[in-house]
């Protein structure tokens, strides 16, 4: 037997912890084993066998996340007599340790325990509490192997102000879904500002000043003195002013959004402006999933960007795209931050007229 005062110390440190932030809002985890002893009804050997479904619900910045735990299970008496175990149980789940491979979690609660055949009828349906501990092994971001110790302390009518002590042994998979949004990090660009330079009028009964590039700057003040000729534009000191671009993708997807769309869009306008470049377009990914699938979907990413450059009256015999995958992070990818910059592209310039 245990004390009474003793287990709901124990579940009222459990709910007290504090859990890491959870990727997914939603977890299902099918589950089967064994109720290893049954103190309460004198069931025949102590144990039977069970399965049930457990549904978790995770909120961001939550310390504890709910849980609906159902189980079924079929025992026999020691006089022979075949019952059904019905078990229903509301709990809080911890995440102690968290990464992008194993959980390790605990969890604690309160249920309600029925035995549908009615032998012992002081004692067949009552509460219980429940702590147990478990891990989560992922093979994928949404797939993972779950195992959980649980131990019941069900009420005995029979026996008042006593609890049965019961221990389960549970396996199964747990499947994820319902991403919650995370916040893109903001990459802070200066949009490509056209200078037109004035040519110097002309100066009567004097030499004009030799601008020999024809860019519009004097050869004097000129510090790029061979600007190419189709170039339209150049800063004060006869010079073209470069543009990079760097956009970025939520999980999973090669999507340009609207924000980076803008960007796309002065990125073209900038190529009009300045004709003298070929340009790669490189995708990359964060480490989540297969290699090999990463490395199509940066490929994926790169293209979608030299499409809306096409869109926007590029040619596209100077657009190349390049797919890097998960090869060349910029960040920790161990982090959602860091994995949020490491899903992007960037191009790369070329001059090829001189």
């Amino acid at each position: 037997m245990i004390n009474k005062k003793r287990i709901a110390s124990i579940a009222l440190v459990l709910s007290a912890l504090v859990a890491n932030a959870a990727d997914y809002k939603y977890e299902i985890s099918p589950m089967v084993g064994m109720n290893l002893t049954e103190g309460n009804m004198k069931i025949d050997g102590d144990n039977f066998i069970q399965g049930g479904l457990e549904v978790q619900f995770n909120y961001p910045n939550s310390a504890i996340s709910p849980e609906l735990s159902f189980m079924f299970g079929q025992g026999e008496y020691v006089n022979g007599t075949d019952t059904n175990i019905l078990q229903g149980a509301f709990n809080g789940v911890y995440n102690i340790t968290k990464s992008d491979s194993l959980t390790t979690f605990a969890k604690a609660g309160l249920g309600i325990q029925n035995y549908t055949t009615d032998l012992y009828k002081n004692n067949n349906f009552g509460p219980f509490i429940d702590a147990g501990v478990g891990m989560k092994y992922n093979f994928t971001e949404q797939l993972a192997l779950k195992a959980e110790a649980i131990y019941l302390a069900e009420f005995n009518n029979e026996h008042a102000g006593n609890f049965d002590n019961n221990f389960q042994a549970l396996v199964g998979l747990t499947y994820s879904f319902g991403e919650i949004p995370q916040a893109v990090p903001a990459v802070k660009t200066e949009p490509v500002k056209a200078l037109k330079v004035e040519r110097p009028a002309p100066v009567i009964a004097a030499a004009a000043p030799k601008d020999s590039d024809g860019d519009g700057v004097i050869d004097s003040l000129d510090k790029c003195p061979n600007t190419p000729t189709v170039v339209k534009v150049v800063d004060k000191n006869g010079c073209i002013k470069d543009m990079n671009l760097q956009i970025h993708f939520a999980f999973d997807s090669y999507k340009v959004n609207e924000a980076s769309k803008v960007k796309v869009k002065e990125f073209a306008e900038f190529l009009k402006q300045v004709p003298i470049y070929e340009v790669t377009i490189i995708g990359h990914t964060d480490s989540k999933g297969p290699e090999s699938y990463n490395m199509k979907l940066s490929v994926k990413r790169a293209n979608a960007v030299r499409e809306l450059l096409i869109k926007e009256g590029i040619d596209s015999k100077i657009l190349k795209i390049k797919g890097m995958g998960e090869t060349q992070p910029i960040a920790t990818n161990k982090t959602r931050e860091g994995r949020a910059k490491n899903r992007r592209i960037e191009a790369h310039l070329e001059q090829v007229i001189h």
